[in-house]
């Protein structure tokens, strides 16, 4: 789980700067710092791009995932009929902006609200 957040952000930290290297700003260009504006393409990518706030490391510095852990544990527990579902593709319901329940995962596999079979 840790290795999927960190390759994640990685891989958010690299789009966003590739996109700030393509959209290279006119030196000469100014903005107005006095307003609440994010002036860099990357940092309005990375504004943008969903994120994993409840990743943090444990007192002895290894990372704790069990906020995630914990979720998808549950889901293929009670509900082991989708235990094919991928916990790849379950970890997008796991972001800061959607956060998922395991009761949550089950009533949209239950309702076709997320896909199922691969």
């Amino acid at each position: 789980m840790a290795a999927y957040i960190d390759g994640y952000e990685e891989g958010i930290r690299n789009a966003c700067a590739a996109a700030e290297h393509t959209l290279a700003l006119k030196a000469n260009q100014a903005y107005d710092h006095s307003k609440d504006e994010i002036v860099l393409p990357s940092g309005v990518c990375w504004k943008g791009a969903a994120h994993y706030s409840r990743f943090k490391p444990n007192p002895a510095g290894n990372p704790d995932v069990t906020a995630y852990t914990d979720v998808l544990t549950r889901f293929y527990t009670e509900h082991g009929q989708y235990q094919n579902v991928p916990y790849e593709y379950l970890m997008h319901y796991l972001t800061d902006e959607q956060f998922k329940t395991a009761h949550d995962l089950y009533n949209m596999a239950k309702t076709g609200a997320i896909r199922t079979s691969w």
